[in-house]
């Protein structure tokens, strides 16, 4: 199995409802592709000590192949949240690890 992170920072000044917007279109990306294992996301809460955390969003996918992760990555439902969302974003981080299930 195969675990992607994607870690999303919004610009200064993106709205509450924007965010809401951008957070509900990812999830619904699950709807597109069955093969999603498993999709859960939230924000972002302070870390140690109180420290602020680096990325507003993140989501955790999971695949049962790289293929799996390729075929998401080029969907046409992925490629459309870019496009409606690209501009809400200061950075994005992506990281893809192999992963033990119990």
């Amino acid at each position: 199995m195969y675990q992607r992170i994607v870690c999303f920072k919004f610009k200064a000044g993106t709205s509450p409802e924007v965010v809401q917007a951008h957070m509900a279109d990812f999830r619904q990306l699950q709807d597109a592709m069955p093969y999603i294992v498993s999709y859960s996301g939230g924000l972002a809460i302070s870390g140690d000590q109180g420290a602020p955390p680096g990325y507003d969003s993140l989501h955790y996918l999971t695949f049962s192949t790289l293929d799996d992760i390729d075929r998401y990555f080029a969907h046409d439902a992925h490629q459309r949240f870019i496009t409606a969302h690209k501009d809400i974003w200061a950075d994005v981080l992506v990281l893809n690890a192999e992963i033990d299930t119990v």
